[in-house]
């Protein structure tokens, strides 16, 4: 009667701890879902380039944290229209900055479209070195389509996930195009991607030379 009392308290200890095993993995995972919805993540690799995208709440909205090694020159690099589908537009503005050890550990790099006073539209992207705006043209095919058209690039649609880089290579934050409906529904029907350049906007990141 005591050796069964005995296998009966062992089985309850081995199965509670099973479920404190489970409850504390499901903890882990809903905390590490929390800190990356709220753009905390441990860099684990101070050599490497870290960013994550940070859902906001405003419509046409886009925030990512970016963690890049201290002492390093960068540039910050954006461009409108004539996006492409991969690689690198040649049509850009840009602003140098600079990381020093002094600096907070992570920064936020801010995206957004918004209409002003004045009526008009415009693009922003604002981070702690400088901000850039551009006018978009009533005739937009953001604005104004004249025929359907489908988005691509838009990070809203998927979870967060932080992504781990070597800073010598560009940063590709954001690859936001507009594009007709019919091309991208010609495209699919082959098995393939619209050729583009499309317009929309692209951020990213990249050591100055």
């Amino acid at each position: 009667m005591a050796f069964l009392a005995v296998v009966v308290s062992h089985l309850n200890t081995s199965l509670n701890l099973r479920n404190a095993q489970r409850t504390i993995s499901r903890q882990q995972a809903e905390l590490k879902q929390l800190r990356e919805e709220l753009g905390v993540f441990e860099v684990n690799d101070r050599t490497k380039a870290h960013f994550i995208f940070v859902r906001q709440t405003e419509d046409q909205a886009w925030r990512w944290r970016v963690y890049l090694p201290a002492g390093g020159n960068y540039m910050m690099k954006w461009a409108t229209d004539a996006i492409p589908n991969e690689g690198l537009s040649s049509e850009w503005e840009g602003q140098n900055f600079q990381r020093f050890p002094k600096d907070d550990l992570t920064f936020n790099v801010d995206v957004c479209l918004r209409k002003g006073a004045d009526g008009k539209w415009r693009w922003f992207v604002r981070y702690p070195w400088g901000e850039f705006s551009r006018e978009l043209p009533e005739e937009h095919m953001l604005l104004s389509p004249m025929q359907p058209t489908v988005t691509s690039g838009d990070p809203r649609r998927r979870p967060g996930q932080l992504t781990i880089r070597d800073p010598r290579e560009p940063l590709v934050l954001f690859r936001y195009q507009v594009k007709p409906q019919a091309d991208h529904e010609a495209a699919q029907a082959k098995g393939q991607l619209p050729v583009g350049p499309y317009p929309g906007i692209m951020v990213w990141i990249e050591p100055a030379k």
